[in-house]
């Protein structure tokens, strides 16, 4: 894979923007591009997300279906030499200022780990913080979501401690995306933990024995349990994760018979609705979004999406971000790569890098008018 396929000219104003309004755009960064053995025992050998993305169907005219990466990315295995250099490397060249790698606990049983060790032992020189996924998984894929296949329980305080210390590297990285001098951390489902203020309070305990600066834990706004007082008190922000952020405020979706159909406009209109919830508010961008490649007619298309319309939307939530602290501007991104969920600013070979040409465009937008395009 090579970056200079889809570099933009080279100039300095988007550093500069980036220098002079203290914006981050963090991308989420899915590891499911190469195989493990409990992905081969449950869904297949070579199981990857690739698989899902290959046999995929248009299920409705105009359906979009299959997609397929650009020959310059190509069907990448994370794990391969190179690969997230590379990566770093394309992502940095159109504005996206960090990685949030999602990391697989599971009271001390690790998925889909290797990408993570991998940055941590050789990665790029590019920043990057850990979102923790902490939900159980399930046969959902394929319909049966009450088949729990890795169950997620959180266990006691030396369970807590066991956790902290696995991701002590990732901490003290001088890459890792900082609030100050503290490590930023987030939590997928932060509601879901049931001692969720205890096991915070057993980390700073750790963060304090380390001779780390204790953590700056974001509970991510998923449309869960994650808006109640309990954890609103006990993290020190939240983040909007697009578009999923807006389930509480919707107006209502429309259904066709090959499944959940909505409107990728108004679903951005649904997020920029989202009420302020916490004093540290990070503000959601989603690229595109169609899960049918793993859902099936159970999955969920946002119509209507473009690079143009996500480029205008984008630039709202960049301005709104420019009214937090020069420290904390940071606005996150669904997604790097979530193929199987058509949420993706990696190029395609149907609009090429358009999406991630409108992220740079959109950042543009954030100079001086005499001074742009």
């Amino acid at each position: 894979m090579s970056a200079r396929s889809y570099a933009p000219d080279g100039d300095d104003r988007l550093q500069w923007v980036l220098a002079e309004t203290g914006i981050r755009l963090i991308a989420f960064h899915l590891p499911q591009f190469h195989p493990i053995p409990q992905n081969d025992r449950w869904w297949g050998e070579g199981f990857t997300e690739w698989t899902l993305v290959r046999h995929a169907q248009p299920l409705f005219s105009g359906h979009d279906q299959p997609r397929a990466p650009a020959e310059a990315t190509g069907y990448y295995d994370l794990t391969a030499p190179g690969i997230l250099e590379r990566q770093a490397l394309l992502a940095r060249a159109y504005g996206i200022g960090a990685f949030a790698f999602y990391h697989y606990w599971f009271s001390g049983t690790l998925l889909l780990e290797r990408p993570l060790q991998l940055w941590l032992r050789a990665g790029p020189t590019f920043p990057f913080c850990v979102a923790w996924a902490n939900e159980p998984w399930t046969r959902a894929w394929d319909g049966r979501s009450d088949v729990v296949l890795q169950p997620q329980m959180y266990g006691d305080a030396s369970v807590w401690r066991r956790h902290f210390r696995y991701l002590l590297p990732a901490f003290r990285d001088a890459r890792a995306l900082r609030v100050g001098e503290r490590p930023l951390f987030l939590i997928y489902r932060a509601g879901h933990i049931p001692q969720l203020a205890a096991m915070l309070d057993v980390w700073r305990q750790e963060a304090e024995r380390h001779r780390v600066e204790r953590l700056f834990v974001v509970a991510m706004l998923s449309g869960f349990e994650d808006g109640r007082s309990d954890v609103l008190s006990a993290v020190d922000a939240v983040c909007e994760f697009a578009p999923f952020a807006a389930r509480p405020y919707r107006s209502g979706p429309s259904t066709r018979a090959n499944g959940f159909i909505d409107n990728y406009s108004r679903a951005w209109e649904e997020l920029l609705r989202i009420p302020d919830v916490h004093q540290v508010q990070f503000r959601g961008a989603f690229v595109r979004f169609d899960n049918t490649p793993r859902r099936g007619t159970q999955g969920v298309v946002y119509d209507g999406a473009s690079a143009n319309t996500y480029r205008h939307y984008l630039t709202i939530q960049l301005r709104r971000a420019l009214r937090l602290p020069i420290d904390k501007r940071f606005v996150f991104v669904n997604a790097w790569n979530e193929w199987s969920e058509g949420c993706y600013l990696e190029p395609d070979t149907h609009c090429g890098d358009a999406y991630l040409a409108a992220t740079r465009a959109a950042l543009l937008d954030l100079l001086p008018s005499a001074t742009r395009d």
